[in-house]
């Protein structure tokens, strides 16, 4: 393969070109810039706060501690603090009774209701309504559970940057050169566009139970499997020994290739072997046989990628040219579209769509025999049948200024992103070198079934498909090195919690740690930030009065290029021009098997990109872009290790081969300080590169053992203050990977928490920063959102094999 140019030969002397932005030196930004927010004011976060409380109870604890002081008996100091603590009870009281009150106010909000329901259509009648039903005076437990269930909806939508329906809608911003600042025009309405989509899984669901249809047969386009492969007359599977077919049989196995019809296949038997296959019964019992031995699949296949599933399944079955038979299996299609289509028709109105939805799930089932969600009680999954894709109403513009403040802070993160991927891909590069020689003997070749098989446990996160990836041996010690020196870089002191450092004194000693020719592979040229914008107001950020919160760092990946954000680019055709001017060369990435296929996927959308096949997943790409695991082997050519095909047509460098691996496997792993007790807040220049963070053992929060709300919330408080967390934060638990909002004014909120919180081993706190006075996007009516912008940098200096 050809490897690709420098990208100074591509750009202006200024440093701009169609797609790029220049950043800092050796490192540009792609102009198009994704815009993640919530779809709810933040404002509406208040309603569950309860300020007064909250300072009753901090009075309680600085009475507690100055009676403490006098060396009283505990006896003593209770009967002290007992009208206090009456007096909190009613305070607490109270405000619950507002609280409860507000969140009744959310509870009828037109949109607020639309959201739950696509998110849990039995709590529109099961929480939200009955507690519509419920005095607000009614403190009882069932009560309580419904107000917090609403607050636990309502603080992901005001607080959380999800892109997900109209409660979590992508904007799109640009970089220009003649821009002045920051340059936000929110459109009239919040959303420009709304799309009400199938999930993959329920067209695919609907596929699988019509392709048990044996009258279809001659319709579907059968494929052979990556588990064997033909040598002449020869059928080579990947496990076990080789059969030596009739030349009818592999003529039949060789024309499987998923886009002829069983019917075509059949023509071509009946014309090349009239004596064999006479009719279309020999033909297809020769298929049959095929498809028994596992060689072959026989069924209607949707691509593992597709926008629009339906339609791909459609054209399937148009194919059909028996006109009854085409039409009955349609119908079941058909209907499932239509019901669709009332969804989408009730837009605001919640009641409609909660009857749409039960529509669609009673029909789905009735049609498939199956259940209408999957993954039940995951947070974040594809579950139900449908989903929407929602673009924010607004039109944002970035000028150069922008870049030159933030640039120096980013480039000493990208600088050491590339010195990490540099050592990862001279380490795996040695272990692939490792197990090449461990499995050749004195062959030239290596089946590459057996390398990959060999190579897999450099990969965990390939086999846990659930919970956090974990790390691979091959290379823990370099992510604890990684951090050593940014630790010795930043001189952090025990104990700190402000660190403030100037891009300008760091710069000479970050050059020496994080010295690296280039990235470790191809697809390490791409790291992408998620920044948040601190500002007032959109003048304020006009104005220059801002700060930058970095909120993570995808080390050697472009997160744009993921469904989420392609399908919905007004002109995605831009990004792929964008990612070919990159890397021009082929992109080679494994076919993501359809129960990872998500929206959230990470698949390279170069146009002449590559995909692999391990197993039964069908490819969204050409066939003469997919490369079957069985036609490969691996050799050493001159020093170097590569992959080609058996016939030698195709080849390339063993670290182009798992680019996508190496980039999945190590994405998160950008953490600037080692996982500790506390981490301060660490400030380059205008940019957080780290906010406070906090790890602590489950043990080592004693009121999650509280039944009693009063004292669950004082001792919540107390041990806020004893170790220094402000009252709003985020917090990840062992068990999910997503982080949710904690605010600790809020005895709903801590509920939540304490519910999740039980259920882990650990829990991670991290400050909330910007804060909800902080935050620079605003609808036409003036009311601010949080937000993200998701960025994609480019290093100047590409990949080269060693």
């Amino acid at each position: 393969m050809e490897w690709e140019g420098e990208m100074s030969e591509r750009q202006s002397s200024s440093g701009w070109t169609e797609h790029l932005a220049p950043l800092t030196p050796g490192w540009s930004v792609w102009r198009q810039i994704a815009v993640r927010g919530a779809g709810f004011p933040a404002a509406l976060a208040e309603q569950v706060r309860q300020p007064e409380s909250a300072q009753a109870v901090d009075a309680l604890l600085r009475r507690e501690a100055d009676l403490r002081s006098q060396r009283l008996k505990a006896s003593e100091v209770r009967e002290a603090l007992a009208p206090e603590r009456a007096r909190l009870e009613e305070r607490l009281a109270a405000e619950a009774v507002r609280v409860g009150q507000a969140l009744r106010d959310v509870a009828r909000m037109p949109e607020f209701r639309e959201a739950v329901v696509w998110q849990n259509r039995q709590a529109l009648a099961s929480a939200l309504d009955v507690l519509l039903r419920r005095d607000v005076t009614e403190r009882d437990s069932r009560t309580r559970q419904k107000e917090e269930l609403v607050s636990k909806y309502l603080l992901r939508y005001c607080l959380k940057n999800d892109t997900i329906g109209f409660f979590g809608p992508l904007g799109w911003g640009r970089i220009e050169p003649e821009a002045e600042g920051f340059e936000l025009q929110p459109g009239p309405e919040l959303l420009s566009r709304r799309q009400t989509l199938f999930e993959h899984w329920c067209i695919d669901t609907l596929a699988e139970r019509l392709s048990a249809d044996a009258r279809l047969r001659p319709w579907i386009a059968p494929r052979a499997l990556p588990v064997v492969r033909l040598e002449g007359t020869r059928a080579v599977p990947m496990m076990g020994e080789p059969v030596e077919l009739s030349a009818v049989a592999a003529r039949a196995l060789a024309l499987c290739d998923g886009e002829r019809t069983a019917r075509e296949i059949a023509s071509l038997l009946r014309r090349e072997f009239p004596l064999e296959v006479p009719g279309e019964a020999e033909a297809w019992a020769l298929l049959e046989e095929h498809r028994q031995q596992a060689w072959i699949l026989w069924t209607l296949e949707l691509p593992n990628i597709e926008s629009h599933p339906e339609r791909a399944l459609r054209r399937l079955l148009e194919r059909i040219d028996d006109t009854a038979l085409r039409a009955e299996v349609l119908a079941p299609l058909d209907e499932l579209d239509a019901h669709r289509e009332q969804v989408a028709r009730s837009v605001g109105n919640a009641e409609a769509l909660a009857r749409a939805l039960d529509a669609l799930n009673d029909a789905f089932t009735a049609r498939t025999g199956e259940k209408a969600q999957r993954r039940e009680g995951q947070t974040y999954a594809g579950r139900t049948l449908l989903y929407q894709d929602c673009n924010r109403d607004m039109t944002l513009t970035l000028g150069p200024a922008l870049l030159q403040r933030l640039g120096p802070p980013l480039g000493l993160l990208l600088d050491s992103a590339r010195w990490f991927t540099f050592q990862v891909g001279a380490r795996y590069l040695a272990s692939f070198e490792r197990v090449f020689d461990e499995l050749r003997a004195d062959a030239p070749t290596v089946d590459f079934l057996m390398f990959h098989l060999g190579v897999s446990e450099f990969f965990p996160f390939i086999s846990h498909r659930s919970g956090p990836y974990l790390k691979p041996d091959v290379a823990k010690d370099l992510i604890a090195e990684l951090q050593a020196r940014w630790t010795r870089l930043l001189n952090v002191k025990p104990g700190e919690q402000r660190i403030q450092r100037s891009s300008a004194e760091l710069a000479a000693a970050a050059r020496d740690l994080f010295a690296a020719p280039g990235p470790g592979w191809p697809g390490a040229r791409y790291h992408a930030p998620d920044l948040m914008i601190s500002a007032s107001s959109p003048e304020a950020l006009r104005r220059g009065e801002f700060f930058a919160v970095l909120g993570e760092l995808h080390i050697a990946l472009n997160t744009l290029e993921s469904p989420v954000f392609f399908f919905q680019h007004p002109r995605p055709e831009e990004l792929v021009r964008a990612l070919e001017q990159d890397i021009p060369g082929p992109r080679i990435s494994p076919a993501v098997p359809k129960d990872r296929a998500t929206r959230a996927a990470i698949v390279p959308f170069n146009r002449n990109a590559l995909e692999f096949v391990f197993d039964t997943t069908r490819s969204w790409r050409p066939s003469s872009q997919v490369l079957s695991v069985g036609t490969l082997v691996v050799e050493r050519v001159e020093g170097q290790l590569q992959v080609r095909t058996r016939d030698g047509s195709w080849r390339c460098h063993v670290l182009e081969f798992y680019d996508w691996l190496l980039s999945i496997q190590f994405a998160g792993e950008m953490h600037l300080l080692p996982p500790q007790t506390h981490s301060p807040r660490v400030t380059i220049d205008d940019m957080v590169v780290s906010r406070e963070t906090w790890h602590f053992t489950t043990a080592r929060l004693p009121f999650l053992r509280l039944h009693d709300p009063t004292t669950r919330f004082l001792e919540a408080r107390r041990w806020a203050q004893q170790h220094g967390l402000p009252d709003r934060v985020f917090y990840k638990t062992t068990n999910e990977r997503k982080p949710f909002f904690l605010d600790l004014t809020s005895p709903l909120s801590l509920k939540s928490f304490v519910t999740m919180a039980r259920a882990s081993e650990d829990v991670v706190i991290t400050e909330m920063l910007p804060t909800t006075e902080q935050l620079w996007l605003t609808d036409a009516r003036g009311q601010s959102y949080t937000s993200e912008l998701r960025m994609v940098m480019v290093d100047g200096q590409p990949w080269r094999p060693g």
